[in-house]
């Protein structure tokens, strides 16, 4: 079932609160995307928001380069230990775009995320979302979808902060 912003959010805070240390600020970030199942060139819209939205608020997070081969989960929780980040995210997103009469275009994005506790292990379930421009073709890009994606793990984590 996918989520969409607000649900999703109240859906990652309730997973966050389960499975993740209350201090969680540093992430080690993993994200695949593709265009139509097919890999997406640069730049990338989700890993770009992401990012932005985690300086913007005041978080920490690492990257595992776009073109590294997929890791082992076990892999992935070492480099996040030896880069000090507390917690794995693991987003899939699969965009999709078409162009609208008058030129412009409507973008739909949908995946995934995974968050795991560096130190044991922990994971939540994979929780699924959906982002669009469906009626803001003109004003939603898909930068912004990104950083909508971005902000929604932004606020689960200051959701699941403010709770314990």
């Amino acid at each position: 079932m996918a989520l969409h912003l607000p649900a999703r959010a109240l859906a990652l805070a309730f997973l966050l609160s389960a499975a993740l240390p209350a201090a969680a600020e540093t992430f080690l970030v993993v994200v695949a995307e593709t265009d139509d199942g097919q890999p997406s060139a640069p730049p990338l819209a989700a890993r770009e928001g992401i990012f932005s939205a985690l300086f913007d608020a005041e978080q920490i997070g690492f990257e595992v380069p776009a073109d590294w081969p997929p890791q082992r989960a076990e892999e992935l929780r070492r480099l996040a230990q030896e880069a000090g980040a507390g917690i794995v995210a693991t987003f899939v997103v699969d965009w999709h775009q078409e162009r609208q009469p008058g030129g412009a275009l409507r973008v739909r994005g949908r995946g995934s995320i995974v968050l795991v506790d560096a130190l044991t292990g922990r994971e939540t379930a994979s929780v699924a979302f959906a982002v669009g421009n469906e009626g803001r073709e003109r004003t939603a890009d898909r930068p912004r979808l990104g950083l909508e994606i971005g902000n929604a793990l932004v606020e689960a984590i200051r959701s699941s902060a403010a709770g314990r």
